[in-house]
């Protein structure tokens, strides 16, 4: 159960007021079990994606330069068998869920239907894929996974989806913590070492911001002693995030926190605007630097530092390798721009070997959301994602301006993720940071919020929505 009052503030699950299965007296067994069983997908959710996406000697790997062309070609193509039943009990989940409490659907309409024909373009892409085969495995994985998504989303409200989403995030840093410190690779003063957790430094640091931006809004609407155990969880994850080092996760966080600050101030500090707006841009601004002068390792900041670090090699303004890479995954989908290569069916086993060979390290994607899009959908795909990406976006603004505060985290992850695709991959392959934009984008278009609750909350008055 979650809970809000009139002065914007939220009941967590679990704190002062909140039900669990413990502090209901005479909850019958049954009822208890049913209290129980959000904790319950909790774990089993976390559990999943844990072991589908993360690996325990993952600081030794990436100490050691990461996975070989060869491992990462042979990877993408045989999968594995663990990992496959993983996705298809997580599939059975999300059906049990949909079917279970499908009444509480409402389509948005015009967002329902940008999502079947992004749908529709990525199930046609096998017609005239290059690898039938590999993208038809990765048709069915996708749609597993979506369909668990579409269970959560029909089981939960949003409060308990950002708790849900944050929540595993945050999560996964306990186990990152304890494999850096099996492997001794955890020092966090060094000038050359990047904190990876169970995961890739990159991936690691858009997981972690992930979980930071919706903490942050919890942070606000929030009040009592829960804000003082939020505010030392955010501080412990920003400091995880600067430990990463990932430029890319830190610039679009940076963007997402101050964006989220604008909002809230054109919302309620309407007065006082034009006076808040030199004091907000000096703070970004201010904010902006000291996090790139940390991410960047330099004793003295200066712009070049920005792009650049120990990690680079040659011009560091070609952003790590990227802009090489970016060439050459163009010059590929100039050769099929209305079509693609079929969902998730450009980084074939050989096109992983050559483009490695090429670039001299390993590579199975683009760093680039948008041209990962480009390469497997073509033009009408990467254009359906980002028109889909941009009318979720602005979905979530317009019901935070109108006065629902459950949307302010959501358009910050959102624009999160549209910045931080520019210069990745993570957020269109299978990881926590893509989980979360699944859950969003389809609660926007199967999910209408009643003009009741709306009501309820633009006039402040107490309510309580029962979220199971």
């Amino acid at each position: 159960m979650i809970s809000a009052t009139k002065d914007r503030t939220v009941q967590l699950p679990g704190t002062d007021g909140g039900l669990t299965p413990d502090n209901v007296p005479g909850l019958p067994r049954r009822e208890k079990l049913a209290a129980a069983f959000p904790w319950i997908l909790f774990l089993l959710t976390w559990v999943t994606i844990f072991a589908l996406q993360h690996r325990m000697d993952a600081p030794a790997l990436w100490l050691d330069g990461g996975n070989s062309a060869a491992d990462i070609s042979r990877t993408a193509y045989e999968g594995g068998i663990d990992r496959q039943m993983l996705i298809v009990m997580l599939g059975a989940v999300g059906a049990f869920l949909l079917v279970r409490d499908r009444s509480r659907l409402r389509l948005n309409r015009a967002v329902a239907g940008l999502l079947a024909a992004y749908i529709a373009w990525i199930l046609l892409s096998a017609i005239w894929a290059d690898d039938q085969d590999l993208t038809i495995r990765r048709q069915i994985s996708f749609a597993l996974m979506l369909l668990f998504s579409a269970g959560c989303v029909a089981r939960m409200n949003v409060d308990v989806l950002s708790i849900f989403v944050s929540g595993i995030a945050a999560l996964n840093l306990i186990p990152g913590v304890i494999a850096e410190l099996k492997c001794g690779t955890l020092h966090p003063f060094a000038i050359d070492n990047r904190f990876s957790g169970t995961v890739n430094p990159n991936v690691q640091g858009a997981i972690l911001s992930l979980a930071l931006i919706i903490l942050c809004w919890w942070l606000w609407r929030t009040r009592g002693p829960i804000r003082l155990g939020l505010a030392c969880t955010n501080f412990v994850l920003l400091a995880f995030v600067v430990m990463t080092r990932s430029r890319t996760s830190i610039i679009a966080l940076a963007i997402a926190i101050g964006f989220s600050v604008s909002i809230v101030i054109v919302r309620d500090q309407r007065r006082r605007l034009r006076g808040l707006m030199g004091a907000l841009a000096l703070s970004i601004g201010l904010a902006g630097m000291i996090a790139l002068a940390v991410a960047s390792n330099s004793a003295r900041f200066d712009p070049l530092s920005v792009v650049s670090a120990d990690r680079d090699y040659g011009d560091p303004t070609k952003l790590t390798g990227r802009v090489d890479l970016w060439r050459t995954c163009l010059s590929f989908a100039a050769e099929r721009p209305l079509l693609g290569f079929g969902f998730d069916g450009f980084w074939t086993p050989k096109r992983i070997d050559i483009i490695s060979e090429e670039q001299n390290w390993p590579i199975n994607h683009s760093h680039s959301a948008y041209l990962d899009e480009l390469l497997a959908l073509g033009v009408p795909g990467a254009s359906l994602y980002i028109l889909l990406l941009l009318t979720c976006f602005l979905t979530c603004v317009l019901r935070f301006l109108r006065g629902d505060d459950r949307y302010g985290a959501w358009a910050a992850v959102l624009l999160f993720v549209a910045i931080h695709n520019l210069a990745e991959s993570i957020n269109v392959e299978r990881s926590t940071p893509n989980f979360a934009f699944n859950l969003i984008v389809l609660h926007i278009a199967l999910v209408k919020p009643r003009a009741a609750e709306s009501l309820r909350r633009l006039r402040g008055r107490a309510f309580t929505v029962a979220s199971w």
